[in-house]
């Protein structure tokens, strides 16, 4: 009845009062209907509960969610099915249940349908090895499912592979003014948004290193938002190519400019959780370079 009366577009507001309720009620529930429709707000329960940095009740509702979708979950309800385990994987290393989280991932990689459907779980275990002090091993992970996507990096990057690199940017933007790359289009190619994302979720494991890896994976990343258009991530790799432009090219302008194009692509792409860390790099490796020279 409590969800016959409120409103579709009221019911994220109230959904752990509806959700609560009705979880009490699973066993009395026999048509698989009506345990989809519960399975569904349990979803958003999981969802906002995680946001709100509830995750212990988060993945109860994640699990109870996943259960109610029977066992050929995977068979009939694929979307859903994917995006629990994606938010249970999550929750699993969040609260630092590594041995979950991995069992959770095989399932995932045996289930989808594409590489692309795996980013998620991947990017989640890229992060929990950096978090656990595993750098070395998060680029492994990061490296061989770049390979699948079809990139591959030398074993040993030299310093004239990192130039090239650069140099193939450079040739990118010769004629075009660096600022205007903020209106380039949206990205759209799957595989192109999987890449940048993978080697986004890597770079900080390679700077740790000490990896030459780091600017090869940065000149990748602005390289195909310049040829395919730019992402949400784009804003928080732009700052590094601009510290590379300032360092490795002695080119200080254009690390500024760089610099100034990240906060433009934020404030389009409304990227408001990257938008600190964006500004600290701009800041502290950009601006005070420019200051420097004119001081």
């Amino acid at each position: 009845l409590l969800l016959a009366k409120i409103p579709l577009e009221s019911r994220e507001d109230r959904i752990f009062e509806l959700v609560n309720l009705l979880n009490y009620g699973i066993d009395l529930i026999t048509k698989q209907k009506q345990r989809t429709q519960l399975a569904n707000l349990n979803l958003i329960a999981c969802r906002k509960a995680k946001s709100a940095v509830a995750y212990q009740a988060a993945r109860e509702y994640g699990n109870i969610g996943l259960s109610l979708l029977g066992e050929n979950a995977w068979e009939q309800e694929y979307q859903m099915s994917l995006a629990f385990h994606n938010e249970l994987t999550e929750l699993a290393s969040l609260c630092g249940d590594f041995t979950a989280m991995e069992q959770l991932i095989e399932k995932v990689t045996a289930q989808t349908r594409s590489l692309i459907e795996q980013v998620d779980v991947y990017r989640i275990r890229i992060q929990s090895n950096i978090s656990q002090n595993k750098p070395a091993e998060a680029i492994t992970i990061g490296q061989k499912f770049l390979q699948n996507l079809g990139v591959t990096f030398p074993d040993k990057p030299t310093e004239n592979d990192i130039k090239q690199a650069i140099n193939e940017i450079s040739l990118l933007i010769v004629d075009r003014d660096i600022e205007d790359l903020v209106n380039l289009p949206m990205m759209t190619d799957e595989v192109k948004i999987a890449i940048i994302e993978i080697a986004n979720s890597i770079m900080s494991a390679a700077y740790i290193c000490g990896s030459p890896l780091f600017p090869l994976l940065i000149a990748l990343s602005v390289k195909l938002s310049i040829e395919y258009g730019n992402t949400s991530l784009s804003a928080s790799i732009y700052p590094p190519y601009g510290i590379i432009a300032c360092s490795m090219m002695q080119d200080v302008d254009t690390g500024v400019k760089f610099g100034e194009l990240a906060l433009q692509v934020a404030s389009k792409f409304n990227a408001k959780a990257a938008k600190p860390n964006i500004l600290n790099v701009v800041a502290t490796f950009i601006l005070h370079r420019k200051s420097h020279l004119k001081t």
